[in-house]
């Protein structure tokens, strides 16, 4: 439920964003983030993009191995409106 949930709100800012190259919001469960070695360094956070991204990144112009993720969008809004 909680990637679920991340996804959800990932896509939500990827949709409220007026910036579309600004990175806004990253996204990570916690137990991803506490059994990695080198957590900061590794790509283990989903940007509103879909793109992984690490905390540092000590090669900013160089792009990740993992392939980028499709945010959908919850087919029912939490609020009841469309």
């Amino acid at each position: 439920k909680s990637v679920e949930r991340a996804y959800h709100i990932l896509s939500l800012a990827e949709a409220s964003t007026s910036n579309k190259t600004r990175r806004l919001v990253y996204a990570a469960t916690h137990a991803v983030f506490i059994t990695n070695g080198d957590p900061l360094f590794e790509p283990l956070f989903l940007d509103h993009f879909g793109r992984w991204q690490a905390l540092i990144n000590l090669h900013p112009t160089a792009a990740f191995r993992k392939e980028p993720v499709r945010l959908t969008r919850p087919l029912e809004s939490p609020l009841g409106v469309c």
